[in-house]
């Protein structure tokens, strides 16, 4: 359960419970919430619909009941509070304190395991993610047949064979190939750039340009999907979530299969009318 698309905590608690009733029938119950608690199951009913709210420490003893995680638990105190404080610059920063914890789980890092590159000034690299080469190249290396033969990449991506050297011996100095005999191997195959690092937005783009290329290229091998809708914001936090859950199924689809062709994949999901 998502608890951080939400911002009331009698939504979540409820959510929960329901979550929770499905998974273990007969424990997790409104009656067996009320008792942790320590109100009555009429008292609990009333307030989590929307009349009146429980104090802090109801709800600690409701989320503790409810096995919420240290940091689901800091989220909902958040929502609980800013729900509840009359002082407009307090609700303010702790809007700001709520937006940083939908932000991070909403972080692909969140949801897949990866190494990621959160923070870096080296010129190596920023030569690996503002150049899509870099990246490419790496993981044609993945690859057996290019890694043996590494000459055979440059006619997939249009560079020379001089080009393609001076890429793996950049790559082999950052310390995700080493050069073997004539051949490479791959020492790292799941980096991940953080949207934090101020490399991010270059990178983005660039390798944006890179799949349009490709699908300028030969459109009747690839494929490509766009549409623009209208509906709430709920169904969008909902698409993304579902996202989210495919991303980590396809991570493990692609790693317990071997290496034998390279794909890109992208996904957008913009809003053009939600208020900033």
């Amino acid at each position: 359960m998502n608890i951080f698309r939400y911002l009331n905590y009698k939504t979540i608690l409820k959510a929960k419970i329901k979550e929770l009733k499905e998974v273990r029938q007969g424990r997790f119950t409104f009656e067996a919430l009320s008792r942790a608690c320590r109100v009555q199951k009429t008292y609990l009913s009333k307030i989590l619909n929307h009349d009146g709210n429980l104090n802090s420490d109801q709800l600690f003893r409701a989320c503790e009941f409810l096995r919420f995680s240290e940091e689901e638990i800091d989220y909902i105190f958040l929502v609980y509070e800013y729900e509840n404080t009359q002082v407009e610059s307090r609700k303010k920063k702790i809007h700001q304190k709520i937006q940083f914890y939908k932000s991070k789980y909403e972080a692909t890092e969140s949801h897949i395991e990866v190494e990621t590159q959160t923070v870096s000034s080296t010129q190596d690299l920023t030569n690996y993610y503002a150049d899509p080469n870099f990246i490419l190249v790496h993981m044609f290396c993945t690859v057996e047949r290019f890694a043996k033969n590494p000459s055979l990449i440059g006619e997939h991506l249009n560079l020379s064979q001089k080009r393609i050297l001076e890429v793996i011996d950049d790559l082999c100095k950052i310390g995700v190939l080493r050069k073997m005999n004539g051949s490479v191997q791959v020492l790292k195959d799941n980096t991940h750039l953080s949207k934090l690092n101020v490399l991010y937005k270059v990178y983005r783009s660039q390798m944006r340009l890179k799949a349009l290329e490709k699908l300028n290229e030969n459109e009747s091998s690839n494929y490509s999907f766009s549409v623009v809708f209208s509906s709430v914001p709920s169904v969008r936090v909902n698409i993304q979530e579902r996202f989210m859950a495919f991303l980590k199924e396809t991570q493990k689809a692609v790693q317990s299969n071997e290496e034998e062709e390279i794909y890109q994949m992208n996904f957008d999901l913009l809003s053009w009318s939600e208020a900033k």
